[in-house]
Parts: structure tokens; sequence; C-alpha cells
């Protein structure tokens, strides 16, 4: 019997209502790490000359002769693997799990 004034809650349901809501975070979640990934890989592509993640060295230097835009690599992606849910980090994870 529910005590007066509170209503009785049906376990299944709330879990259910909770499942659903951490979905959609989840889901909001990936959107965002895509959306960080994109704008970060456009940055380094078209900021090759100097950036956050490897300086400005060849920006300062009195020519550009000779300097060449760097192969972006997974490493330089700073911002995309700092995230814990990031597929770098979770692929690591697992590989580091033990086998059961």
């Amino acid at each position: 019997m529910a005590a007066k004034g509170h209503q009785a809650v049906n376990p299944r349901a709330e879990l259910e209502k909770w499942t659903e809501k951490r979905k959609t975070i989840e889901k909001e979640l990936q959107l965002l790490e895509q959306q960080i990934y994109n704008y970060e890989g456009t940055y380094l592509r078209e900021h090759w000359y100097g950036n956050v993640v490897h300086g400005w060295d060849a920006y300062k230097a009195d020519t550009m002769e000779g300097v060449q835009p760097r192969e972006l690599t997974d490493a330089d992606r700073v911002f995309s693997n700092s995230s814990a849910t990031s597929r770098k980090n979770i692929q690591q994870a697992e590989e580091a799990a033990p086998a059961s």
C-alpha cells in the first residue's frame, strides 16, 4: 500500500524509462564526439603550418618554401582521443581486458 501522498512505483516501468534515457544520452554523446572529431580534423588540415598540437614553428619561419603539410595521424587528435568513450580508448580497453 502506498503512503499518503506517494504513488506506487512500478520498478519495470521505471527501469524502462531510465534505460531509454540512457540510450538517448549515449546517442547524443556519440554525435558530439563525431562533431569534435570532424572539427578537429578540419582544424588540423587547414592549419598544418601551425596549430596547438604541433606548434607554430613553420608559421614563424622566414619562408614557407619547402614546408609541406603533415599527414594527419590518429596521434594528432588530442581532443578526440581525450574522451573516455572515444573509439580508440574503448578499443584499447577491450584489448587490455583479460580474456575470460
